[in-house]
């Protein structure tokens, strides 16, 4: 269980917690990120299939803060691809602050029956 962290220091970078779901044909990655679109975001495939998601939560102008709690900055967070998962297929979307992150799983290779029958005269 992750500890409560102390308040947000001047510079402290926010961390991106992921949520992972196995289904049957895809696995779903979530990752609430608050206040953030799509073009504050970069998600990437690296050739050794390790999925980065990245981005930068900017910390507004203002004035007379007596408590900052909120996270700002750069982030980034790593997940390596199973070996079940289809890299080709990846999908991203962001709906109401929740980044989902859809990765198709390889389906199986169907099994051939290469072997023939031989006619006997």
């Amino acid at each position: 269980q992750q500890q409560p962290s102390a308040p947000a220091a001047e510079g402290y970078a926010p961390e991106l917690s992921l949520d992972l779901v196995d289904n049957e044909n895809f696995y779903l990655v979530y990752a609430d990120v608050p206040g953030l679109s799509k073009a504050d975001l970069t998600i990437r495939l690296s050739k050794d299939r390790v999925l980065t998601v990245s981005g930068d939560r900017k910390q507004p102008v203002e004035d007379g803060y007596k408590q900052k709690e909120r996270k700002f900055g750069p982030f980034e967070r790593k997940w390596p691809l199973p070996e079940d998962a289809d890299s080709d297929g990846i999908s991203a979307k962001v709906f109401e602050g929740v980044l989902t992150i859809t990765v198709p799983k390889k389906q199986p290779e169907p099994v051939v029956d290469d072997s023939q029958d031989i006619f006997i005269s």
